[in-house]
């Protein structure tokens, strides 16, 4: 794999060089591997390389607790059957016979007991498996919900995941308050509330967990990534020929869904380079002032690792 990673990033360089070289703007995700320092790909001076940031929409689902704490999270989730509050559980608490505490707190496949989940609000840690399959676990094993709670690394970024149960995700510091609840009390019990749409929130934008960092290892004293966009939460068309889960008993299909990451951010900034030539151009026809920006068409292609658009 990294072989083929090599291949495709020197492609890309020495493609988009010559892109350049005929007056063509080529623009590049930096890529998913934050926070991880130096993780940054797509890094030739010649490429504007594109990290990704949060906008002022939210999809605010909040996990409430029985002492009365209250915590703002996020989802796309369906809303508990009832309008009670539930039991609540960690995964720590639910492991299997053979599971490891490392794996279960995670909600790795097959580490939930059923026996201990059935009909509970089960309280999972990011990281190690996708975030709707942690939802996909927890809903096997019987859970009435799930709270996703953020690593460390993962701080404040939230996430709204089209989830297969009623669930929410919370920021790394909620999370830890919520699984400080559980383990406080014998019986605690909670509650996660209706997905709602809220707009101009605050603070915003502020750069994605997920997108990767510089240095630039390559060549230092060029900065990168060189700018930012909306690349959390953004609203996307999606293909009917898979379910939101890739899960091969999930029957269900979508046309528009939510989705984060690098290659989300970048057609965001090929579009503007394309609407700032469009204008240049218009004024030169005109005879005003033309200022330089290069001729454009938008072109975008999509790798596992980032994504590319050509701005002709």
């Amino acid at each position: 794999m990294e072989r083929q990673s090599n291949y495709f990033s020197d492609a890309i360089a020495i493609g988009s060089f010559h892109a350049t070289q005929s007056g063509i703007v080529v623009v590049c995700s930096a890529g998913n591997s934050g926070p991880d320092v130096a993780s940054g790909s797509n890094v030739a001076p010649w490429i504007v390389t594109v990290g990704a940031s949060t906008m002022d929409r939210e999809f605010q689902a909040f996990a409430e607790l029985r002492n009365g704490q209250r915590f703002k999270g996020s989802s796309l989730s369906k809303p508990l059957p009832d309008d009670k509050l539930y039991p609540l559980i960690s995964s720590a608490q639910a492991k299997t016979a053979n599971a490891s505490t490392a794996d279960v707190m995670l909600c790795l496949a097959g580490t939930l007991d059923k026996t201990k989940v059935q009909g509970k609000i089960v309280a999972c840690l990011r990281g190690g498996n996708a975030r709707v399959e942690k939802g996909v676990q927890a809903l096997l094993a019987g859970a009435a919900g799930m709270i996703l709670c953020n690593d460390k690394d993962s701080d404040n970024e939230i996430i709204a995941d089209l989830h297969v149960l009623p669930a929410t995700q919370l920021t790394y510091t909620d999370g830890a308050a919520v699984l400080a609840y559980i383990n406080s009390t014998a019986e605690p019990y909670g509650y996660i509330t209706h997905p709602a749409v809220v707009l101009n929130t605050k603070p915003a934008p502020y750069m994605a967990a997920f997108s990767s960092r510089g240095p630039n290892l390559v060549t230092p004293e060029i900065l990168k990534p060189d700018i930012t966009a909306s690349g959390v939460n953004v609203l996307a068309a999606y293909s009917e020929a898979v379910s939101p889960t890739r899960e091969p008993w999930d029957k269900h299909k979508v046309s528009f869904m939510l989705d984060s990451g690098t290659s989300m951010s970048c057609p965001h900034i090929s579009g503007i380079a394309g609407l700032l030539k469009t204008t240049a151009n218009r004024a030169k026809k005109s005879k005003a002032l033309f200022i330089g920006f290069p001729v454009c068409v938008a072109v975008s292609c999509c790798f596992c690792y980032s994504a590319v658009s050509a701005v002709l």
